[in-house]
């Protein structure tokens, strides 16, 4: 079973390439949205720094600024993040992939597609987030 091409990861695989996090993507496609997505991250938090910087000394507008602040921030280190760990989620994928190849019995293939399945709904929980 080519596990990377079934339901339980598609919405997985939309995700990723659409970040340009895939590791099945060609790298011109991949450096090509990475660099967008940075962009637009990087272009949210200037103006975001500007306003902080003009509010300085208002506790109750910087109380207000500092947490969408942060949510920029966290995106763009997560981004980083998946840049520098890319080669590790190409070798879980390829463990992953080489798990469902395995031949195996019954009771064993439905806990896979269980927890599979439950995969999948974490995904479109974290979609949703």
């Amino acid at each position: 079973m080519d596990f990377l091409d079934s339901h339980y990861c598609r919405i997985t695989k939309i995700f990723l390439s659409f970040f340009g996090q895939w590791p099945y993507e060609s790298l011109r496609k991949r450096l090509i949205i990475t660099i967008v997505a940075s962009t637009i991250c990087l272009t949210g938090i200037l103006p975001k720094v500007i306003g902080l910087v003009t509010i300085w000394g208002d506790l109750g507008l910087m109380i207000d600024c500092v947490p969408i602040l942060l949510l920029d921030v966290v995106d763009v280190v997560k981004l980083g993040n998946n840049l520098i760990n890319f080669s590790q989620m190409h070798k879980l994928f390829d463990s992953i992939q080489n798990e469902w190849k395995l031949d195996r019995d019954a009771a064993e293939l439905e806990v896979m597609k269980k927890y599979a399945e439950e995969g999948n709904q974490f995904i479109k929980y974290y979609i949703c987030e």
